[in-house]
C-alpha cells in the first residue's frame, strides 16, 4: 500500500471528519456524540483514509468514500458475538 505522509493523511482525516459531522447534524441535529462515539468514528475515518480501496480518482479530483455507520454496525455486530 502506498505511504501517505502523516501530515497529508491527517489533513484528509480532518476534512472527512468535518464532512461527517456536517452530515450527521443534517440527519439528526438533536443527536449528540459521546467521547466513545467520537473516538470510534475518528478511528473509522483514519482506517478509511489509509485504505486505497476507499479512494476513487477522476480527471479532476480524488474522493475518499466511507460509511462510518456501516463500519460501526459491523464493529458492534462483531462485539456482540
Amino acid at each position: 500500500m502506498p505511504d501517505i505522509k502523516s501530515g497529508a493523511q491527517s489533513q484528509f482525516e480532518d476534512a472527512c471528519w468535518t464532512q461527517f459531522k456536517k452530515q450527521k447534524a443534517e440527519k439528526g441535529p438533536d443527536e449528540t456524540m459521546s467521547a466513545d462515539d467520537t473516538k470510534t468514528y475518528r478511528a473509522t475515518i483514519k482506517e478509511s483514509v489509509a485504505a486505497l480501496e476507499n479512494w476513487s480518482f477522476s480527471a479532476d479530483k480524488a474522493s475518499i468514500g466511507f460509511d462510518p455507520y456501516a463500519r460501526l454496525a459491523d464493529y458492534l455486530e462483531q462485539e456482540a458475538r
